[in-house]
């Protein structure tokens, strides 16, 4: 019989990493349920899943009495809902029953808990052990790489029901060399996002992993009290574990966190890299910019955002931004911060789509002023842009025609 003792903390902690793949409305495979099961070697493994993807935590009890048992399956909301009501400080004990479990603090009497009927916690079939996976290990980063490369990829992707792939993250990786590069499209509003990463490893494969954007945002902060992600590649499926946690954060009791999603099939575009080499850059302010999009912006139709765009020009050491509509006209001049007579540029760009990339070259920095923004021109008419000295943080945008829609960079 299933018989455990935790921290509250431990446990807390695991149940709050777990949450994001309870299954919900997946054939019965982990409904609304997780899993608690002893390993066998003292600790036990807790784990949600949806059928697409899951998350397994590894702790170590402070009493493990079950000899290999699984906790019965219980409603995840509702168990969530007990441990959050404990004190951290404390230890609670989960015992199975013939019809659900009971958990209990110090002597208070027992919680009652009854087991779910809404199917099983099943891992997917995979090969036993991490030990049988290491030549697929492809990649290994720092947390903080990992937190900012998903929110920068991310951030211009929109769902699409149609195509997953338009949804999806490309991490790229050459066996040989310790860089991989990293890709999101935007297909709507003509923009790409490109990174190459340094791998704290050299990968001995070849291999091309496309997951969903909305499902990493979920699960970025899984690995906030680890140094490093590491990623391997089973098969059809992708795993995220934790690696090394920091100092302060250190915990024998919690032994590891891995996240595993099913890879999507599919093809990005290729060479995507040489779209980010610029024959010729302007350097302007990015407040003064970002102030006049804002006014553009501000005369544009409300609707259908996805068809408003600006004259962009480039000429005599100046930027200028026009927008002109029924609604007014708006003509600003900009300085550039570094003289470049020989730059002539006359472009049209979709207005929010350009304001949403200044914001985002800018999202680790709160001060504006002073602050320049950086758009290069590449050899295939599109345009990259990031902020002065963080070339890590590049999107791609293409220009727009006033009477159609752009091709896809």
């Amino acid at each position: 019989m299933f018989e455990i003792q935790l921290k509250q903390k431990d446990l807390m902690y695991a149940l709050k990493a777990a949450k994001s793949t309870v299954g919900t409305n997946s054939n019965n495979n982990g409904d609304d349920c997780i899993s608690i099961t002893d390993v066998g070697d003292g600790s036990v493994e807790l784990y949600t899943t949806n059928g697409i993807e899951f998350t397994r935590i590894l702790l170590t009890p402070s009493s493990n009495l079950s000899n290999g048992a699984t906790m019965p399956y219980v409603n995840f909301n509702r168990f969530f809902a007990i441990i959050s009501s404990i004190s951290e400080s404390e230890y609670v004990s989960i015992k199975g029953t013939l019809t659900g479990i009971e958990i209990q603090v110090g002597q208070s009497k027992p919680i009652k808990l009854t087991g779910s009927s809404n199917g099983f916690v099943g891992l997917p079939s995979m090969p036993q052990g991490i030990s049988n996976v290491s030549s697929e290990h492809v990649i290994s980063l720092s947390s903080s790489d990992f937190k900012q490369i998903i929110e920068s990829a991310s951030a211009i992707i929109t769902d699409s029901k149609s195509n997953t792939m338009k949804d999806c993250i490309c991490i790229d990786v050459k066996s040989g060399y310790n860089t991989f590069e990293v890709l999101s499209c935007d297909t709507t509003n003509q923009r790409v996002y490109y990174r190459e990463v340094n791998n704290e490893i050299v990968s001995s494969i070849d291999a091309s992993i496309f997951i969903n954007a909305a499902k990493m945002k979920k699960v970025k902060g899984l690995f906030e009290l680890y140094r490093s992600v590491d990623i391997y590649k089973i098969g059809n499926l992708i795993m995220l574990k934790g690696e090394n946690t920091y100092a302060y954060y250190n915990n024998p009791d919690l032994l590891g966190v891995e996240y595993y999603i099913r890879n999507i099939n599919g093809t990005f575009p290729q060479n995507v890299s040489d779209q980010f080499v610029t024959t010729d850059k302007v350097v302007f302010p990015a407040e003064e910019f970002k102030s006049s999009l804002i006014r553009a912006i501000s005369i544009e139709e409300s609707s259908n955002t996805a068809t408003k765009s600006f004259q962009f020009n480039v000429k005599d050491d100046k930027v200028s931004i026009h927008q002109t509509t029924q609604y007014g006209t708006i003509e600003d001049e900009i300085p550039m911060s570094v003289s470049n007579k020989n730059l002539n540029i006359t472009e049209n760009f979709n207005t929010h789509a350009m304001l949403e990339l200044v914001n985002l070259v800018h999202a680790k920095d709160d001060n504006w002023y002073h602050t320049n923004i950086i758009i290069g021109k590449n050899q295939k008419n599109g345009y990259v842009i990031y902020k002065e000295n963080h070339e890590d943080n590049t999107y791609l945008i293409t220009g727009v025609s006033t009477s159609s829609t752009a091709t896809t960079p």
